[in-house]
């Protein structure tokens, strides 16, 4: 049995490989997939494989179907089309794709349905990913985005029909926190700075904790508060230059080339006025990074 059930996650590659393959090449991806379902099913019909198997490895080809419509691999980009088969492995238990819907919804501007749906979609997707066993670590942190009331870049946004909670919101960007998302760190030390007591947190080591793994909005706010000496922290102008230079460094390889320069322009005030000199090098070749992308 373990011999067929690693055959027939080959099915489930060879699917997705062909699709790309296919899109490349201007073939029916189409026609590629619904081959590999046949065949599935025909292994499931002959007793090769337990329902359970079969149900499991008929989401991962509804899973790949949706993402050869979002991403037009061998077929037109066709979004609705794409939901649909994002849907119906969501609701069949495969957890990216839940993930995705939530991501889906809490993203929507605009849209063809009303912004109560859409916030309820969100919530319902990112729980059901939320609560898996294991967990969807990130679809925590968009549950605990829903509840604090902000988009995924942390800017206010409101989720018509979901109350806003900043507790459960904590809650959630905790849990999330406990699994390593320097995100949830980030979101948990910015509600224990701003919006709450809740837990027994520290700010500075949340933001640390996320400045670690090269989270460029921590590095930014932690910069910004050793440089104010604000109540949580003790001043440290030389450390707030260097923590600068390394979130420009984590925006410019995101390709947000305003941030990366904002932070050079932060870190050289500092630099230049309290003449930390050993820092000048590091900034001059951080300019020449900005200016090489940029051209």
């Amino acid at each position: 049995m373990r011999f067929k059930r690693i055959a027939l996650l080959g099915i489930i590659i060879a699917t997705f490989t062909h699709s790309y393959q296919a899109w490349c090449q201007d073939l029916d991806a189409k026609k590629i997939f619904f081959e590999y379902s046949e065949q599935l099913k025909n292994s499931y019909k002959k007793g090769d494989y337990t329902k359970d198997d079969y149900n499991k490895f008929l989401q991962l080809l509804e899973f790949n179907l949706g993402l050869m419509y979002e991403k037009g691999l061998g077929v037109d980009i066709d979004r609705p089309r794409a939901l649909k088969s994002y849907k119906s492995a969501a609701q069949n238990g495969l957890v990216q794709a839940q993930f995705i819907l939530g991501s889906y919804y809490a993203r929507m501007r605009g849209s063809f349905i009303s912004p109560s749906l859409m916030a309820t979609e969100a919530k319902k997707y990112y729980t059901m990913a939320a609560e898996s066993d294991p967990p969807h670590p990130e679809a925590m942190v968009g549950l605990g985005n829903i509840y604090e009331g902000v988009d995924d870049q942390g800017k206010d946004k409101s989720y018509a029909g979901v109350s806003k909670s900043i507790e459960t919101a904590a809650e959630w960007y905790e849990k999330a926190d406990k699994l390593g998302v320097p995100e949830a760190s980030y979101r948990l030390g910015y509600l224990y700075e701003n919006e709450c007591t809740h837990g027994s947190f520290n700010t500075e080591e949340l933001y640390n904790k996320a400045a670690n793994k090269h989270f460029p909005l921590a590095e930014y706010r932690l910069a910004l508060l050793y440089k104010g000496g604000e109540d949580c922290v003790t001043k440290d102008l030389q450390r707030a230059a260097e923590l600068f230079i390394e979130a420009g460094k984590d925006y410019l390889k995101k390709k947000n080339l305003r941030k990366a320069d904002e932070c050079r322009g932060k870190a050289a005030d500092l630099i230049e006025e309290h003449k930390f000199l050993y820092l000048k090098g590091r900034l001059e070749k951080f300019k020449e990074e900005i200016i090489k992308v940029s051209q």
